[in-house]
Formats: structure tokens, C-alpha cells, sequence
């Protein structure tokens, strides 16, 4: 009977030790996904992807000279000048229809201008550009799929009463009214956490 408790008592700090262990470990994983994804956004940080501009599959195939056209009557109809060598183009997705395009610049503040500008035009639509339509253009900050899952759950607490739900810089931001502080979105739980205030 002793020796079953001793046993016991034995196989107990050990369960205790394995869950400290466990937690630590869980602790460390988080911190290197965490490091991963920010040097993922860090990679990202001159890009912008324009979403809503036709495209076919043979176009994407064949004419990139086509889509930088594309992509500089969007940028001159919201005002911003730049010499087509200082950015480049590219299909997210090749082989489906009116895949998005990835547009990269040379400078961060080159794309922060872009996002500046689009700001100021308000809705941008392809007629309104030269480009086939009507449809909606949207110029968004390229992400990182975490970062990019994480935005559409953020919009979500929209439900909760926040009226700005807002990425800048590869980062997202909440905030429930005008005069209320912003909030940054890290994690699932910090959704969770907002949700339950």
C-alpha cells in the first residue's frame, strides 16, 4: 500500500512537471510563430495588391506588359506618378480568373504614398480608371495569411460595437468609436478578449 502511494505521489510531480514543461514549450512555439510571421510581414512591406481589376488566364500568361498598364491607369487616376521601373507586377494566383495582382515598389514609402492616395480618392471603380467594368477596385496592404485570417476575424467585432476595424503597416487595429483608443490585434484571444467587453 506505501509503495503503491509513493508510486502515485512520484507519477503525480511528474504529470506536474511534464504540464510545466508543456506550457513553456507552448509559450516558445507561440514566440517563434510570432517572429515567423512578423519576418513573413517584414518581406511584404513595399507591396500592395490591388483587387478588382479584370484579368484572364491568357493575360496573365502572356502579357504581363498588359497588367503593369492595368495597374498604371489605376495609379493615375488616384493622382500618384511613378516611372514604371520602379515597380513591378505580378499574378497572385495564375490560372484563375481575375486573380489579384501583387504589386512591388521599390521603397516602403513609395507603397505608403499609393495607400495615402487611395485613401484620399475615396472608391475607386475600373470604368472611372479606362479599365473594363464597372466594378470596385480595391488597393489593399499585401499580408501575410495569419495576418490576413486574423483581419477577417477582427471584422467580426464589428457586430460588438466597433465601428473601425483597420490595417496599417501589416498590422491590425480596432477601435469601437472616434474617441476611444485603438486597439492592436494580435491574436485570436485578443478577439476573444474585445468580444467579451
Amino acid at each position: 500500500m506505501v509503495a503503491q502511494k509513493n508510486i502515485n505521489q512520484a507519477l503525480s510531480e511528474e504529470i506536474k512537471t511534464l504540464k510545466a514543461e508543456n506550457i513553456e514549450m507552448q509559450k516558445e512555439i507561440r514566440s517563434i510563430k510570432n517572429q515567423n510571421m512578423i519576418r513573413e510581414q517584414e518581406a511584404k512591406t513595399n507591396n500592395v495588391v490591388p483587387v478588382g481589376m479584370k484579368n484572364t488566364i491568357d493575360e496573365q500568361k502572356t502579357c504581363l506588359p498588359e497588367l503593369k498598364n492595368k495597374t498604371d491607369k489605376v495609379l493615375n487616376y488616384i493622382d500618384f506618378s511613378i516611372r514604371p521601373s520602379d515597380y513591378k507586377v505580378r499574378i497572385i494566383n495564375m490560372n484563375k480568373e481575375n486573380s489579384p495582382i501583387l504589386v512591388t515598389f521599390q521603397t516602403q514609402q513609395q507603397k505608403l504614398s499609393v495607400l495615402s492616395k487611395r485613401r484620399e480618392k475615396g472608391k475607386i471603380i475600373s470604368n472611372d480608371c479606362g479599365l473594363e467594368g464597372p466594378s470596385p477596385i480595391f488597393v489593399n496592404e499585401d499580408l501575410t495569411s495569419e495576418q490576413r485570417r486574423l483581419f477577417r476575424s477582427a471584422r467580426t467585432l464589428r457586430e460588438k460595437d466597433y465601428q473601425y476595424v483597420w490595417v496599417k503597416g501589416g498590422r491590425v487595429f480596432v477601435r469601437r468609436s472616434g474617441s476611444e483608443d485603438v486597439v492592436r490585434v494580435r491574436t485570436d484571444e485578443d478577439i476573444q478578449r474585445l468580444c467579451e467587453t
